[in-house]
Formats: structure tokens, C-alpha cells, sequence
């Protein structure tokens, strides 16, 4: 099957007509990033919207890519809090290796006859130290997107890297940037429709193993129970988290998605159905 048949059955020609027009913002990580025949497939996808009249921004980090850049070159692969301890040395590394990355992922989408906006080596995201009494650890956050930049007659492709205005460290210098957090930022300055993680986690499950209890509708007071009594945890608690901070701030829907399934994107959007799991307002 192919991208563009689920526009030829019933479910998928809705869907195009509500969405025609809209702006998507894809976090794009995991196996589908990191492997050249999932991120063909993922991409074909990104270009049959496209083509189709749907804006779709993808931000994207790399971190497997940069941990073995980083042990290649000595440097210690530490995380705390989910959040990688990044030097100065290695927050120049992140930007040469995301940077590459970019370049790949745009020259893919340019073989589907799409032409992609590459948004690399921190363009477009000023940032700051995430904790500014550490100023060895090059982790930061967003102060500020210039959504200028960010021309959705291409398909924008943003690295998870900012250019430092933090007074502490010398002006530009680069800041390794969580990418989900850079994804829920870029969809609120963007005021996106959608914000969907492509990771290689299949949605949100009431017990992480047993595949049938993946929840495929969830609302924010459900998330947060799910929360509160210890369900949602590590990594997945923190996903959740910024995804209620971006429904908060006018996101429609939240969906997580794994990207190592063929098409799992056009799955999730049009059909009723769907793969993965969606995070929706509360419910009137």
C-alpha cells in the first residue's frame, strides 16, 4: 500500500477535506529517524499531506546518532532527568550531527518532489540555559522562535539546537535542545492544528505490557490521573506533560505514534481507527 491510496477510500477523502489548509507540527524521532528504509517510508507520507494541501513542520533531534559521535570522540554519555548532560564540546558536536541529519531528511523529501526548508545550526530558535547556575551543561530552552522563518510553502525541517542569548555563556553559542520540548514550543508559535510524536513507543498503554491496553482516545484529566497514580512514568510522564502544556496553549490534538510501523502516520490521521493514541481537550 501506498501513501497515496488512503485518499481513495471513504475515511481518508474526509478526513483530507476537515484537515486541507491546516499546519501539523511532527516531532520526528526514534528507529524512523535513525534508519534509511522507515524514514522513506515516514517521509513519503510527510509528502503525499503535502502535496495534499496540509503544512507539516518536522523538528528532530538525533541522539543516538550523537552518542556515538560522542563516544567515538570521548566524551561521556550522561543523562539526568531524561535530559542529556551536554558540554560545550558536545553541544557543538550535537549541531554538526543534527546538522547532517537535517541535510539528509531534506534532500529525502526533495526525491518525493517535495522541497524542504532546512532549519539547522540553531536558525530560528534563541534559547537559554535551562538551568543557569550550570553553565557547563549546554542543556537549553526556548526564549524565543522566529516564526518568520518558518515558510510552510516548503516543508520546514528544524533541528532541536538554539543559539544561546543567555547572558552567562558568550552570545550564539550553541544550546542542545530537548526536541519534544522544541516541537511543543514551534506548535504553539505556529498555532498548529496537530502536534504528533513519531517515536517507538505505539501510543500510551495502561500497562506497558500488555498490548491491549493501548489507550486510543484519551482525554487531559485522564492523563493526568494516569499520572497521578503512577501509570505514566519516566520518558512517556514527561512526553504527556508537554502535551498537556501544548493543548493548553490552543494545540487541537496530541497524537503519539510509532514510526517503525509502514504508514503508521496516514493510519493514525485518516482512518477512524487509527494506530497510536490521541490526547484531546476535555470533553464538553
Amino acid at each position: 500500500m501506498k501513501a497515496a491510496d488512503f485518499f481513495q477510500i471513504e475515511e481518508g477523502t474526509k478526513y483530507l477535506e476537515i484537515f486541507k489548509g491546516a499546519t501539523f507540527v511532527v516531532k520526528y524521532g526514534g528507529a524512523a529517524l535513525e534508519e534509511t528504509g522507515m524514514m522513506n517510508y515516514f517521509l513519503e507520507d510527510v509528502a503525499e499531506m503535502k502535496k495534499r494541501g496540509i503544512n507539516i513542520i518536522l523538528v528532530h533531534g538525533g541522539g543516538k546518532m550523537l552518542s556515538e559521535e560522542m563516544k567515538k570522540k570521548n566524551l561521556p554519555v550522561v543523562f539526568e532527568n531524561g535530559m542529556r548532560k551536554t558540554s560545550a564540546e558536545a553541544a557543538e558536536l550535537a549541531q554538526e550531527v543534527f546538522a547532517q541529519l537535517n541535510k539528509k531528511i531534506c534532500q529525502t523529501l526533495a526525491q518525493t518532489g517535495c522541497e524542504a526548508l532546512p532549519l539547522s545550526r540553531g536558525k530560528a530558535i534563541r534559547a537559554k540555559l535551562l538551568d543557569s547556575r550550570d553553565t557547563e551543561n549546554r542543556i537549553g530552552e526556548v526564549v524565543s522562535i522566529d516564526a518568520g522563518l518558518i515558510d510552510t510553502h516548503y516543508i520546514p525541517v528544524i533541528s532541536s539546537i538554539g543559539q544561546s542569548v543567555d547572558k552567562n555563556i558568550p552570545e550564539g553559542s550553541f544550546l542542545n535542545i530537548n526536541a519534544d520540548l522544541l516541537a511543543v514550543s514551534v506548535a504553539e508559535s505556529v498555532r498548529a492544528k496537530k502536534l504528533i510524536f513519531i517515536s517507538d513507543v505505539n501510543g500510551i498503554y495502561l500497562d506497558h505490557t500488555n498490548p491491549d491496553t493501548r489507550l486510543s482516545h484519551v482525554t487531559e484529566t485522564r492523563i493526568m490521573e494516569l499520572i497521578n497514580e503512577g501509570v505514566l512514568h519516566g520518558g512517556m510522564k514527561l512526553k504527556v506533560e508537554m502535551a498537556l502544556k501544548a493543548l493548553k496553549c490552543g494545540v487541537d490534538k496530541i497524537h503519539f505514534i510509532d514510526g517503525r510501523i509502514q504508514h503508521s502516520l496516514m493510519y493514525e490521521i485518516f482512518t477512524e481507527k487509527g494506530i497510536g493514541t490521541e490526547i484531546v481537550h476535555n470533553e464538553l
